[in-house]
């Protein structure tokens, strides 16, 4: 039992690690929404060449990281649903009468590349619609354990335990991230065995090793995760028989580290500006 949970402690701060690094950069496949207006500049996917052609992205456009060069961020404008172009004089050219477009439609499925900097200064992450596969690790502080008439008491239970979960996660649109997820999980416990959870059939009172799958509805906003689940716990040899909680279902308000995605399908577009 100690070999298999320093194994997924272990695992779990490898990934939290590799996660917490590459989340502080800009990521290919991340959503973005600009906060002011937006100078860009098209971009032949193709030949990975710059086109002399610049555009003004009104503040509040969508887009999507497609690729990283150098100092240049390509991305890729949601669908545009109307014809909003409008004129707006270039200071830079300003002499030579020169005019920037805002972009509409008429950049839906082209791409666009933007500095670095500026991106940084004038977009911020946004949250798209999705459905991802997601796992990672889990705890539950404190089970709740259901009594009956036949002599089985209600019981808080706060032993240790640790499981492995995975399952579905629906995201939701926004500038804060929020998701839904459904996940199931196995894991191991350690479960307290006593002469009053026995019927007196054991008098010495021993912590044992429990095998626990689980069933849990997570709700995410941003790095915070809370949860609801419900499970069982099953000893092994002569305890499984005596134990009166042996398979029967508990409920727990779980704490979630790190659901780390994998497999992420966005929906079509993403969505629309």
């Amino acid at each position: 039992m100690k070999y298999a949970i320093t194994v997924l402690l272990l695992c779990y701060a490898l990934i939290a690690s590799a996660q917490e690094q590459n989340s502080s950069g800009i990521l290919i496949g991340n959503f973005y929404r600009t906060k002011v207006d937006m100078v860009v500049q098209q971009f032949d996917y193709i030949k990975e060449d710059t086109l002399p052609y610049r555009y003004i992205a009104k503040a509040g456009a969508k887009f999507t990281i497609i690729g990283i060069k150098n100092s240049e961020i390509i991305i890729k404008f949601w669908h545009f649903n109307d014809t909003n172009a409008q004129s707006q004089p270039e200071k830079d050219f300003a002499k030579k009468g020169s005019q920037l477009l805002y972009i509409d439609k008429s950049a839906n499925d082209k791409h666009f590349v933007v500095k670095t900097d500026v991106l940084n200064g004038k977009a911020e992450s946004y949250n798209g619609k999705s459905t991802s596969f997601v796992w990672g690790i889990t705890t539950l502080p404190v089970k709740l354990r259901f009594g009956n008439s036949g002599g089985r008491e209600f019981q808080f239970s706060s032993n240790f335990n640790i499981g492995t979960n995975a399952g579905i996660q629906w995201a939701f649109k926004g500038r804060k991230s929020q998701n839904l997820n459904l996940l199931f999980g196995v894991g191991i416990s350690s479960v307290q065995v006593d002469s009053a959870s026995t019927e007196g059939k054991q008098r010495e009172s021993i912590t044992a090793a429990a095998f626990t799958p689980s069933l849990g509805v997570v709700y995410g906003y941003e790095r915070m995760q809370v949860g609801i689940y419900t499970g069982m716990d099953f000893t092994g040899g002569a305890l499984s028989k005596k134990w009166l909680y042996q398979s029967k279902p508990w409920l727990a308000v779980g704490i979630g580290f790190a659901l780390f995605q994998k497999d992420k399908q966005e929906e079509a577009g993403q969505g629309d500006n």
